[in-house]
């Protein structure tokens, strides 16, 4: 009897054991809806059904803020991971939010922040964030194993990425993805010297790349068109451009060590210079008190505007051909003439994306992280559906097609919100260089921004000392002075009363701790430039 019931219950027990093998799998939902795309993509990308992730992007102007499915693209990703993410977005360039809940203990799954963002060191030092080496090594063996994860990309980036500090436990490791990593110095061009196509043309194009030129360029438009604004600065983030013309880069680099860049001759020179166009009029007389300016620019009153040149794509948009802003020949200061330089964005990327000991689903979050920084996820994320929206050119270039492009330069908000196309960008991999566009315009944007540029991650590469330490306190000190004495300077009655605030900036930022700043500094710019090279080449 004994024997028989042994006999009987083996059926059971061998479905008991295929069905519980069979759940290990990844359940995998009807699939007749899903296009033959999606359907291939899935085979090789599922992680599970329903799995949700929160993401908190430390990106205050960020504007993607429907609900991510919402977005056709995103919601392919989606179909194809099995996974969900609901995006928080920074309400200030603080991210005081993100502070708050790292105070709580509360940290989303997914954590997106800028490189060179302090809070990096502290979340990584303080054991906030899982390195993507033990998370790959947990969980995902049998899905993008370390070896494999790392042969994506060059061994640059990966030098770029990995966390280097003094302390052993993490040096080398890898805890954030950074998007937009630039494997060519041309390609981080980004600024340039805007000005209004058709008054430029009107006043006979001068060539305004000196001090006297650029000077006599605004005297003949406030001349010709009193009611414009001859010039005018973006925020605060940008009023150094003006300094990078007169040859002051974010530190001035002496013999005697790294010094604060108000320390440089040619800092006054800069800030003088702007006080003599403010003090005729030349300059605009809110600008700063009026941050925003976009109604300004695009009802055409303001004629020169040094930004980021596609910062000023939407504004050309609704100026039209012929009105629009073009580049120009950059300002130089008499001082540094030919060997000006501005600052690109750093080879080394824009964000980083982490991944917190708080996650809900630490095995969706990796897994979902190195789907998006893949090369499928890249493709799809940030340019679509081949021969729909992209072509492959040879065997290191993409190219979006005609149509999209047209789309894109008549309104990219609208396009991206339609599609879902580079909403999502923040693991962005250059996997295939863009074919370079042939549109005038933009062919002359790059060209001038491209010409000029240095990589800059020497003088921010953990430059600025953790908020939570005395050099930290000192630091926010220090250049919130800074940011107090540019406006001073810019607006003073006299040159002597400009000149007097600089002293006594000086003064007080030395009173604060200033020079164990620059120690600091002259540190950390020493260690930077065996890393990463002289931008200079010297």
């Amino acid at each position: 009897m004994k024997k028989r019931k042994i006999i009987s219950i083996l059926p059971v027990l061998l479905f008991v054991c295929c069905s519980f093998l069979t759940s290990c799998k990844p359940e995998t939902p009807n699939d007749d809806n899903l296009s033959e795309y999606v359907r291939t993509q899935k085979e090789k990308w599922y992680i599970g059904p329903n799995r949700k992730l929160s993401w908190y992007i430390g990106i205050s102007w960020w504007p993607y803020t429907n609900s991510w499915t919402s977005y056709p693209v995103l919601n392919e990703v989606t179909q194809i991971t099995g996974v969900t993410p609901k995006t928080s977005i920074a309400q200030d360039g603080d991210n005081t939010s993100l502070k708050l809940r790292m105070a709580n203990d509360k940290l989303p799954d997914l954590i997106t922040i800028g490189i060179d963002d302090p809070l990096i060191e502290i979340l990584i030092e303080e054991d906030y964030v899982y390195s993507y080496d033990e998370l790959i090594d947990r969980y995902s063996e049998d899905y993008v194993n370390m070896e494999t994860f790392k042969s994506w990309c060059s061994e640059d980036f990966w030098k770029c990425t990995a966390w280097h500090t003094d302390n052993e436990k993490h040096d080398g490791k890898i805890y954030g993805l950074n998007s937009f990593y630039y494997p060519r110095v041309e390609d981080i061009g980004q600024f340039t010297f805007n000005v209004r196509e058709d008054i430029y043309e009107a006043i006979g194009k001068p060539d305004m790349s000196t001090e006297e030129g650029f000077y006599n360029g605004l005297k003949a438009v406030k001349a010709a068109y009193p009611d414009m604004k001859p010039l005018s600065l973006p925020e605060s983030w940008y009023y150094w451009i003006f300094e990078e013309a007169f040859g002051v880069k974010p530190y001035y680099v002496t013999e005697e060590g790294v010094k604060m860049r108000v320390k440089n001759p040619e800092f006054k020179n800069a800030l003088l210079y702007l006080r003599k166009l403010y003090a005729e009029g030349l300059l605009d007389r809110d600008v700063f008190v009026n941050s925003d300016k976009t109604s300004e620019l695009a009802s055409g009153k303001i004629f020169c505007y040094p930004v980021t040149y596609w910062d000023l794509d939407s504004i050309n948009a609704v100026l039209g051909d012929g009105h629009r802003f073009v580049a120009i020949e950059p300002l130089r200061g008499n001082a540094i003439g030919d060997d000006v330089r501005f600052q690109g964005t750093s080879r080394r990327g824009w964000t980083t994306t982490l991944i917190s000991k708080k996650c809900s689903d630490p095995e969706a979050a990796i897994k979902f992280a190195q789907y998006m920084f893949s090369e499928d996820g890249n493709l799809l994320v940030c340019y679509g559906h081949e021969n729909e929206h992209y072509n492959l050119v040879g065997t290191d270039q993409i190219e979006r097609t005609p149509e999209v492009i047209a789309q894109r330069d008549a309104n990219l908000t609208k396009f991206e919100n339609e599609t879902g196309i580079f909403t999502q960008r923040l693991f962005n991999y250059p996997y295939y260089f863009e074919v370079p566009s042939t549109n005038p315009y933009k062919v002359n944007n790059v060209e001038k921004a491209s010409r000029y540029v240095y990589d800059n991650t020497v003088f921010t590469y953990k430059m600025t000392p953790s908020s939570k330490t005395r050099l930290g306190d000192i630091s926010s000190k220090v250049w919130a002075k800074y940011n107090i004495l540019f406006p001073q300077m810019v607006v003073a009655e006299t040159e002597q009363a400009a000149r007097d605030a600089l002293t006594s900036a000086i003064t007080e930022m030395e009173r604060i701790g200033l020079s164990s700043l620059e120690d600091y500094w002259t540190s950390q710019y020493n260690k930077n430039i065996l890393e990463f090279g002289d931008p200079f080449g010297k």
